[in-house]
């Protein structure tokens, strides 16, 4: 049989499996130097997959390993995923540290100490598990060392270390109470040596389009309701300390002075967009506690300024003639750093048209003839041969410097130049959300709802500075995410997502002689919503061998993809897609090819393949590789389809540079399950169903079924459903059957268990795809159509051919 992806395994269930499969990992050879701790105390120390994941749970010992291994050793790291909804708020707890009259310990070479920090000479010194030095312990830190700690240990590997006494004397409180020498993951309240400033409250600068096009597509009466909700709420939860300011923008820019003295809010009017004049921030950027009054105010008067009558057939024209369809988001973005750049904090954009006046005026460059050749990379990224391109991407590394985080909400109705205005987010640590054909569907205004909401209310943390270090003998080649990295490696990030990672790919040096582990170590400093400078440490540790075999053995392909996901984006921004197509297709004949390699040499087994009976056999590890690797080449990021939209395209690479690998896997190979049994099984059953192989050979005349990708999740009915099922399960079956697109509306009295099954599936997604029904009798069930990605599709064979002829190259390669 082919091997196909495990589908009939639930979410949780793959959950399970990720963390058994750490723990049933064999550990070989000896421990870290200066490290006595069994390889059990290592897994359970080590920080968890939550947090760190690496494409080789095993890692190449030494150099000429590392340069025979084809799988490239990267290591994905997911700094705050306790706050994420995919973990959900407080089942991860991590412990908070403080020490009031000092700084927590470190190392010469900056590392920190961790729970794998060993302290010899009767714990007066402790040797970096980064670079090996040995440090003096603090005396004040000695005073909560305790003679029983594990971590002491005088067998280090020095000479001079033979004649150290094992005698250690009684301290005065347990390792047991300092939760750095106990928890791979912690956080500590920051001393002078981590501030430069106060830490500033957080601070909203709320940016948004009132043009002609924000009015048509109602975009703008419900931005202003959602912000509204969302101060009412903040100023019910006492928040005194949130600073807020709003900007407007059409062919003019409007700036809202809201000031102690103002009854009223006023508006003043930027006509020169060319050259900004930028008023005073006195009155423009309020405290949201004190000023929620007039704020509310303003946010129901702002729709009612430009679009003062209900639109209808009758008076639009006369409507157009008093509005425009000009904006110019450069200048606004102009007054909206002016404003807040002395404290940091959040832009957010709300944009519905191109804008294309102003500072930097963008000019429509969307030009179909170029997909799919090799310049449509310049349509994917800002162009900086011209004012536009070169004003954003500059405005970008300005916002950087002075950790101002930019995020984009695209209601998208025509061209938006995504690829132009997606360096905002991606140089800044921000979020990209696109709303397609936005307001003619109902799914389209809830999923605004739900992730401005999501967005406002989760948990942030400002002006960010990010150090990842590793072993000696390796070194970071190349960082992946959304930041800046200055030469000192340093990633200056201005807003870190809970749901957002880095991913780092590791070299190792060519006389480097690994120990058994390798550590890496995250430190980030970062303020909290509350003005609290904290450091955020995570420690992992990584075994090592000498058998080549045994890193194809170790290998976890959704990281793997992950990293090809991510590679092939700044591949496709820098050569081509079909570039990012070759290289993906390429690694993997060389992961494939190499294992054959190994094993015919070592004769265990004849790979003589035959492809009316596909006997070969693979590892567990790589039997979904070859299926990965045809779901990316059909994804709508890499596909050779030249119909897909390059703002589509923009959108997903700069969606997905920061994602962690359970949504580029969701992503890749959704999630495909035939409801009909649930629906009629009884109440009480607690039994799931199957997660289906994705392709149409599943489906039937009679079935429901449901599908997400994370960003995309559809309810498919097909055409000879029967009554009673539809009645059961939906409110308002004519209108499913007649109209093409549907929000999922639930009896949750009469199908309680569907829901909770549909919404654990959603909850695995940082932000909640809103359902849409499609069924058989419409042009809309492509889409399911196109999810199916083991049929066969137009640019790309199906898996079955893909996997017989990817084999057969693999064994001539």
């Amino acid at each position: 049989m082919i091997p196909i992806y495990p589908y009939h395994l639930n979410p949780q269930d793959l959950t399970d499996q990720k963390k058994k499969k750490k723990q049933k990992t064999e550990q070989t050879g000896g421990s870290l130097p200066t490290l006595d701790l069994s390889p059990q105390e290592i897994q359970q120390l080590s920080a968890p997959p939550l947090y760190v994941s690496s494409s080789l749970q095993r890692h190449p010992k030494d150099y000429p390993l590392s340069i025979n291994n084809p799988i490239p050793a990267v290591v994905l790291i997911r700094p705050f995923a306790e706050s994420s909804r995919t973990i959900g708020n407080g089942k991860v707890s991590v412990p908070l540290i403080s020490y009031p009259k000092y700084n927590i310990v470190r190392c010469k070479c900056g590392s920190y100490v961790n729970c794998f920090t060993p302290f010899v000479y009767n714990n007066t010194k402790w040797i970096c598990i980064i670079c090996g030095k040995a440090n003096d312990t603090p005396t004040w830190y000695y005073s909560y060392l305790n003679n029983n700690n594990k971590n002491n240990n005088n067998n280090i590997n020095d000479q001079n270390n033979k004649n150290i006494q094992k005698n250690n004397q009684k301290n005065q409180k347990s390792k047991s109470k300092l939760p750095e020498l106990n928890s791979a993951v912690y956080d500590f309240v920051a001393g002078s040596q981590f501030t430069v400033r106060p830490p500033p409250p957080p601070i909203y600068c709320f940016v948004i389009d009132v043009s002609e096009q924000s009015i048509l597509n109602g975009s703008l009466n419900l931005i202003c309701l959602q912000i509204k909700r969302w101060v009412e709420k903040r100023k019910k939860m006492c928040d005194k300390t949130t600073r807020v300011a709003f900007i407007t923008a059409n062919a003019s820019v409007q700036a809202y002075i809201l000031g102690k003295n103002c009854l009223k809010p006023h508006r003043i009017e930027i006509t020169e967009t060319e050259s900004v004049y930028v008023p005073s921030p006195t009155g423009l950027l309020v405290n949201l506690y004190e000023r929620s009054e007039l704020i509310t105010k303003l946010l129901e008067q702002i729709p009612r300024m430009y679009s003062p009558v209900k639109i209808t057939k009758q008076n639009k024209a006369s409507f157009q003639k008093r509005t425009t369809k000009e904006n110019c988001l450069s200048s606004a973005l102009i007054v909206a750093y002016k404003l807040i750049v002395k404290f940091g904090g959040k832009i957010l954009i709300f944009q519905s048209t191109l804008p294309t006046v102003g500072s930097a005026p963008m000019k429509k460059r969307e030009n179909q003839k170029l997909v799919g050749t090799l310049n449509e990379k310049k349509l994917l990224s800002p162009e900086i041969e011209t004012q536009s391109g070169l004003f954003y991407k500059n405005y970008a590394i300005s916002c950087n410097k002075n950790h101002i985080s930019v995020s984009l909400f695209l209601f998208k109705n025509c061209f938006l130049d995504v690829g132009t205005l997606s360096v905002l987010p991606k140089l800044t640590a921000g979020q990209i959300f696109m709303y397609q054909n936005f307001g003619k569907h109902s799914n389209t205004i809830q999923s605004f709802k739900k992730d401005l909401k999501y967005f406002l209310k989760r948990k942030k943390n400002w002006e960010a500075i990010t150090r990842i270090r590793v072993s000696n003998g390796l070194q970071i080649k190349k960082f992946f995410g959304k930041f800046i990295c200055n030469t000192q490696k340093v990633l200056a990030v201005p807003a870190i997502s809970p749901d957002d990672c880095y991913l780092i790919e590791l070299n190792t040096n060519i006389n480097a002689e690994l120990s058994n582990y390798i550590a890496i170590q995250t430190g980030i400093v970062y303020t909290i919503d509350q003005s609290q400078r904290r450091v955020r440490v995570i420690t992992a540790l990584i075994p090592t061998t000498k058998i080549l075999e045994e890193l194809y053995q170790s290998i976890d392909v959704e990281v793997l993809m992950n990293y090809n996901i991510k590679k092939g984006i700044t591949i496709s921004l820098s050569i081509s897609i079909q570039a990012a197509r070759e290289y993906v297709i390429k690694m993997c004949q060389k992961i494939i090819s190499g294992y054959l390699r190994i094993k015919q040499t070592s004769k265990k087994q004849n790979y003589q393949f035959n492809e009316s009976n596909n006997n070969l056999k693979l590892p567990n590890a790589l039997n979904v590789l070859p299926l990965f690797t045809v779901a990316y080449l059909k994804n709508i990021m890499f596909s050779a389809d030249p119909t897909i939209e390059t703002d589509v395209r923009a959108y997903y690479f700069t969606k997905f540079l920061s994602k962690y690998f359970t949504e580029t896997t969701a992503l890749l190979c959704p999630y495909f399950y035939e409801l009909n049994n649930l629906i009629s099984s009884n109440e009480k059953e607690n039994k799931l169903p199957k997660r289906l192989s994705l392709t149409s050979n599943n489906l039937t005349e009679n079935g429901i079924y449901f599908l997400s990708n994370g960003i995309h999740s559809y309810l498919y009915i097909t055409q000879n459903v029967s009554n009673n099922i539809l009645n059961n399960f939906l409110e308002e079956e004519q209108n499913i059957l007649m109209n093409d697109q549907y929000e999922l509306k639930l009896k949750l009295k009469k199908n309680n268990k569907i829901h909770k099954f549909i919404k654990q599936i959603q909850t695995m997604f940082s932000y909640t795809p809103i359902i849409s029904v499609i069924t058989q009798n419409v042009d809309q069930h492509i889409l399911i159509l196109n999810l199916l990605i083991e049929d066969s599709m137009k640019y790309v064979n199906s898996y079955h051919e893909f996997y017989n002829n990817l084999i057969q190259i693999a064994m001539n390669f």
